[in-house]
């Protein structure tokens, strides 16, 4: 009788331990939570997918900052791989710009449909193809 008094005593014991080392590890892991940040970016708007020699568009991006910590971006704007418009911009975190990136073309492009491309801090990128007529 002694024996089963003792072993529910320490059953008692362990299930306590058990849960206040749970509890401790949910407090930590909750406190010390490494926030993983990252960065969209995307077309606005309608993409021109014709224009015609001489004819101006335009298209816009935008770059939306969850990196939880202000950012530098270098942005690069390429027409068939030749650098067109590059520049910089800094962003606190949660914070959106959009740029809208105005183009024309004098000559026919040796590709056709032409690709435009937009590049942030040599990570990420996007395109779209335009015909020139």
């Amino acid at each position: 009788m002694q024996n089963t008094k003792i072993q529910k005593c320490f059953f008692y014991i362990v299930i306590t331990i058990l849960s206040l080392l749970i509890i401790y590890i949910s407090v930590y892991i909750k406190i010390n939570k490494i926030e993983e940040g990252f960065t969209e970016l995307g077309f606005q708007g309608n993409l021109p997918k014709n224009i015609s020699l001489y004819q101006s568009a335009q298209f816009s991006f935008a770059i939306y900052n969850q990196e939880y910590k202000k950012v530098e971006y270098i942005y690069r704007v390429y027409i068939d791989s030749k650098l067109f418009k590059e520049g910089t911009i800094s962003l606190r975190h949660n914070e959106r710009l959009t740029l809208n990136c105005p183009f024309r073309f004098w000559l026919v492009p040796l590709r056709n449909p032409c690709k435009i491309s937009v590049e942030i801090n040599e990570k990420q990128s996007i395109h779209f193809w335009v015909q020139v007529k």
